[in-house]
C-alpha cells in the first residue's frame, strides 16, 4: 500500500458536545499508516484542568465546576454540573479521580471532597489530611487512596488516615504527583527529588543519585518497560530503568503531565503544546504526533490502549493508534 503524508488536524472550533467521529490517517512518530483511527472531542462545559474516566463518563475539573458526562449519550442535556463540594466552592479544584468503587475524589485547594449519594463529604486537616491544599488523587488496589498535598502525602485505607512526610523518608514536603510503579510500589514527585515506597521501605533519589533536578513536576510509568518517567527542573525529561537514571536535557518548557502509551512512546504535555518520544528522538510536529492541542493538562492510556487528553475545549478520546 503507498503511504501519504495527510494531515490529522482537529476541527476544535466545529466541536459540539461529543464531536463525530471521524477517520484519519493517524501520524505514528515520523510514519504515516492507513489506520482509519477515530477521534472524539467531548466537551465539558469549559477549558479542562484535570479529567477521570468511570461511572461510564466523564469527569472533569473546569472553571465552572466540576461536571460530569454520560458517555452513554454524549449529549448535553446528559451533563450534570456542580458547582458546590458540601461548602467548598467547585471552582477551588484542582484535581480528580474515580477510585476502584466508583467513588468520586475531588482535590481542591481547601480540603479533598469524597462524592455521596446525595452531596459531598469534607476532608482536611482537621480529619485525616496532612494539608488541605491538594495537588494530586491517586486511587490504589486494595482499598488505597493516596492524596499529595503541599505537606506531605495522606493514604486512606479501611478508613483510616495515615500521613507521611520527611521524616518518615518523602524527600520533600511539597507532592506534585504520585504515580504507581511495579508491584505496587508508589512514587512520589516532589520539590526536592523524588520518592519510591514500598509499603514499608523508602527510597529517595535526587541530584546526589542521578536526577538532573530535584524539583520534580510530573511523574509517569510505562509499565512495558517497566520505567519511571520525570518531569524535572524547568525543561529536563529523566527516566529510571531500575537501575540509572537517564537525563534528557532541555527536551520541552513546563512540563505539565506525563502518559506513556502502550507501546512505549512517552508523551509530554508542555506550556507550548504536545510533544512524544519515539525511543529515539523528541517530536513536536502535530503533523508526525497525530493530534493538535495547544493547552493539554493531563492524558490518560485506558486499558484498550486508547489515548485520552484533558484539554481547552474539552476532553478528546484518540483510539488506539498503533495497528500492531
Amino acid at each position: 500500500m503507498k503511504m501519504s503524508t495527510v494531515t490529522f488536524m482537529l476541527a476544535i472550533a466545529a466541536a459540539s458536545v461529543a464531536a463525530g467521529s471521524q477517520k484519519h490517517e493517524t501520524k505514528v512518530d515520523s510514519m504515516s499508516y492507513e489506520t482509519g483511527a477515530e477521534w472524539k472531542i467531548f466537551q465539558t462545559g469549559g477549558a479542562v484542568r484535570g479529567f477521570a474516566l468511570g461511572n461510564n463518563g466523564i469527569w472533569s475539573v473546569t472553571e465552572g465546576g466540576i461536571t460530569y458526562l454520560n458517555l452513554g449519550s454524549g449529549k448535553k442535556s446528559d451533563m450534570q454540573t456542580y458547582k458546590d463540594l458540601g461548602g467548598i466552592p467547585a471552582a477551588d479544584a484542582t484535581c480528580i479521580a474515580v477510585d476502584y468503587a466508583g467513588v468520586v475524589w475531588v482535590g481542591t485547594k481547601s480540603g479533598l471532597a469524597m462524592r455521596t449519594k446525595d452531596s459531598f463529604k469534607l476532608f482536611t486537616k482537621e480529619n485525616g489530611l496532612s494539608d488541605n491544599t491538594v495537588n494530586r488523587v491517586l486511587p490504589a488496589k486494595g482499598g488505597k487512596l493516596w492524596v499529595a498535598t503541599d505537606n506531605g502525602v495522606s493514604l486512606l485505607q479501611g478508613g483510616s488516615w495515615t500521613v507521611y512526610g520527611t521524616k518518615d523518608g518523602l524527600a520533600g514536603d511539597k507532592v506534585h504527583d504520585i504515580v504507581i510503579g511495579e508491584a505496587g510500589s508508589v512514587w512520589f514527585g516532589t520539590n526536592k527529588g523524588i520518592s519510591s515506597f514500598d509499603g514499608s521501605k523508602w527510597t529517595t533519589y535526587n541530584m546526589k543519585s542521578g536526577l538532573s533536578w530535584n524539583d520534580t513536576k510530573a511523574l509517569a510509568y510505562d509499565g512495558r518497560a517497566n520505567t519511571i518517567w520525570a518531569a524535572v527542573g524547568e525543561k529536563d525529561m529523566n527516566s529510571f530503568d531500575g537501575k540509572s537514571w537517564k537525563v534528557f536535557m532541555d527536551v520541552g518548557d513546563g512540563v505539565i503531565a506525563i502518559m506513556a502509551d502502550s507501546q512505549s512512546r512517552i508523551w509530554i504535555a508542555t506550556a507550548s503544546g504536545l510533544m512524544k518520544f519515539n525511543g529515539e528522538e523528541w517530536i513536536s510536529d502535530a503533523q508526525k504526533i497525530g493530534i493538535t492541542a495547544a493547552q493539554v493538562s493531563q492524558m490518560h492510556k485506558d486499558e484498550k490502549g486508547n489515548l485520552w487528553f484533558g484539554m481547552e475545549t474539552g476532553v478528546l478520546k484518540l483510539d488506539n493508534p498503533y495497528p500492531y
